[in-house]
């Protein structure tokens, strides 16, 4: 059945192969999507509250009727989860791990892989944030939540809509537009953590419509914060200090302007931290400016345009005159264009097609430093992609077919093919999906890995099914089995012969399940869910893999967790929440043992973080909010590893920290 499946989309790509990529207006499901949402209300008994998004697709789209699993994370979670950053949103959700890579970078993980090298996709607005020499974002600090409407995560591969960069999901960050909340706010926030003031932080969001079919967004915001409290020691006895030694200074500006049918939007964000262990520091510059344009030919047909500008320093060393560090430092800029054309073929039956292109140059800021790839100080490659997906949708619920072909300037040609079915049936809603991914090796991924062997790109294989249930109008819970496979993975690795290295693996992957339940209630809402994976076998990474009798686990991070968020309204002027989260213990290797020069590998204990504050809406002071909190509760000592054998300890974070917070509303 499984060969089968691939073999028909893969017949169905090959005819019918061209590009699709990103978020379209409501112009686009009022005309194909109609009908979708029509069967859908006539097969379910129970309307639940439900939300929209495009992480998985072309379009957006109702979450119970898109591929896969997506989880929607609202604006009113976020605050009950007692979260300052980004970071502490990904933390709360099961299937998605935090570990720790080089110079203090905290990445991710979905679902037991190690995701955070170009294999999850970070955007907002549909703007990819990824760095273009790594592939990486990193957390911790970085990106304030106060402007955020609700965060989009696709726990699973999302290479056929999204390309190299989304190889095991995709995470979208959604900001407040001025049709949902009109006028400017100030947001405050200040934080104490084992005596220092450990995270402090204003910003500015304003949106307003300035005339009839036109709308502005501004947001600004400033941050200086800390990523540890704690106090460590190295192997050899020496004392780290985090407090002294993870200062995080953070600048970011949105603009964005819509009119009609026309957008134009600007990110930029400066993000610069100090590195625990050494001696220099670290700068992560980027700045991204997209344009969408959409046109409607016919009654059945509808035309997008979409351009996106990257410029970015990545991963930029300052203070250090190593000449293999300093190697990395580059300019990097990318210019993407994509087209796509939809049409409603039948009552039933829509297609998209589309073209995606982009050209991307770098150039190493130190002029005697050249690229290993051709030995020159400047590089420039190009990317190619066509992609096609045909959606039925009756009684027999939606199907979908799709493909996407990809050439880059540093791979062969690249497939990757997705079936997809959904079915509502009174309170029941049926998934399931078979997709394929791939991740394209990036220039530092080339660059590092030697003339010998360069780095192959990885290729994916997933295949997805889940069963949701809708009680009542309230409350909702869905169950999602997976298995993922990954041939040729990319690694991380130092060696004795060259510092930084990667290579190529033979397979790994995992298989588990993961289970949500959400609750909206006039009293109180409820978030929980858990997670459980256990890792594949690979003949070439056992090393990578733990192995006690009863589990098999990927190295840092934990095979199972789960979580509980619960808000109480007392009332119209306060809020009481609570989050607890559970995560079970692993194995990692740390520091290198200074007479034997081996790695050693060392036990990890299951940790829980509670989490838990107030928020006040005094009602003679509308216009203000204020939410105090305490982090990590009874002060639990919360370790982030590294999933590989590179020799970098763990890093301790979430010292119980106490934050005030507040909000006012000038005027709407």
């Amino acid at each position: 059945m499984r060969l089968t499946l691939y073999a028909i989309s893969t017949l169905f790509a090959a005819f019918s192969a061209n590009f699709a990529f990103g978020q379209h207006d409501t112009i686009s499901e009022q005309l194909l999507l109609g009908n979708i949402y029509k069967i859908l209300k006539e097969d379910t008994t129970i309307q639940v509250q439900s939300h929209k998004s495009s992480v998985a697709g072309f379009r957006d789209e109702d979450i119970r009727e898109t591929p896969g699993a997506v989880l929607v994370i609202t604006n009113a979670q976020i605050r009950a989860m007692g979260a300052t950053d980004l970071m502490d949103v990904l933390n709360a959700i099961p299937g998605i791990e935090l570990g720790r890579d080089v110079d203090d970078v905290t990445g991710i993980a979905m679902r037991g892989l190690w995701a955070h090298e170009g294999k999850v996709l970070v955007m907002v607005n549909g703007m990819p944030l990824n760095d273009l020499d790594f592939g990486t974002y990193a957390l911790g600090g970085r990106f304030p939540i106060s402007n955020i409407n609700r965060i989009e995560i696709m726990n699973g591969p999302g290479s056929v809509v999204h390309g190299g960069f989304a190889a095991l999901g995709v995470i979208n960050i959604v900001l407040k537009t001025p049709q949902e909340q009109s006028g400017t706010s100030i947001t405050c926030q200040s934080s104490i953590s084992n005596g220092y003031l450990s995270d402090n932080s204003a910003g500015i969001v304003s949106n307003h419509q300035i005339s009839k079919d036109t709308y502005v967004t501004l947001q600004a915001n400033v941050r200086n914060a800390l990523r540890s409290t704690w106090t460590d020691y190295r192997s050899d006895g020496t004392p780290i200090s985090y407090g002294d030694s993870t200062r995080i200074n953070t600048q970011q500006l949105y603009l964005g302007i819509t009119k009609k049918r026309f957008a134009s939007q600007l990110y930029l964000n400066n993000y610069t931290y100090n590195v625990s262990d050494e001696e220099y520091s670290i700068m992560m510059f980027g700045l991204a400016w997209q344009n969408t344009f959409s046109k409607q030919f016919t009654e059945k047909s509808l035309f997008s345009f979409k351009s996106v500008y990257n410029y970015q320093m990545p991963w930029f060393n300052l203070n250090n005159s190593d000449p293999d560090i300093i190697s990395t430092n580059t300019i990097s800029q990318r210019f993407k264009l994509h087209l796509m054309y939809e049409t409603r073929l039948s009552p039933h039956i829509s297609w998209i097609n589309g073209l995606q292109g982009y050209t991307q140059g770098g150039r190493i800021v130190a002029r005697s430093q050249t690229y290993s790839i051709n030995d020159e100080n400047k590089i420039l490659f190009g990317d190619l992609a066509f992609h096609s997906e045909l959606v039925y949708a009756g009684k027999a619920g939606i199907l979908r077919l799709a493909g996407r072909l990809e050439k880059n300037s540093f791979t062969p040609l690249m497939f990757a093919p997705r079936f997809a079915w959904n079915k509502a049936y009174k309170k029941w809603l049926f998934k399931f999906m078979m997709n394929s991914a791939f991740k394209i090796p990036t220039v530092q991924n080339i660059n590092l890995s030697g003339d010998s062997m360069p780095v192959k790109h990885e290729t994916v294989r997933n295949i997805e099914t889940s069963v949701g249930y809708n009680p009542n109008s309230q409350s909702s819970m869905e169950v999602i089995f997976y298995h993922t496979s990954i041939f040729n993975p990319i690694f991380y690795y130092v060696d004795t012969i060259q510092y930084d290295n990667y290579l190529n693996g033979s397979r790994t992957g995992t298989y588990g399940f993961e289970m949500r339940y959400q609750y909206t209630g006039h009293r109180f809402d409820i978030m929980t869910g858990y997670c459980l994976y256990e890792a594949l076998h690979g003949p070439e990474i056992l090393d990578l893999v733990v192995d006690d009798g009863l589990k098999k686990q990927l190295l840092g991070l934990p095979n199972h967790k789960t979580s509980l968020t619960c808000n109480i309204h007392l009332g119209e002027s306060l809020d009481l929440y609570a989050t607890g989260i559970y995560l079970g213990a692993y194995r990692a290797y740390g520091d290198i043992d200074e007479n034997t020069s081996e790695v050693l590998l060392t036990d990890k204990k299951s940790t829980t973080l509670v989490h838990s504050g107030i928020i006040l809406h005094p009602k003679k002071l509308k216009s203000l909010r204020i939410q105090c909190m305490v982090s990590n509760v009874f002060n639990q000592r919360f370790e982030i590893a590294s999933p590989n054998m590179n020799g970098i300890g763990a890093m301790p974070l979430y010292a119980r920290q106490f934050t005030l917070n507040v909000l006012w509303h000038i005027n709407s």
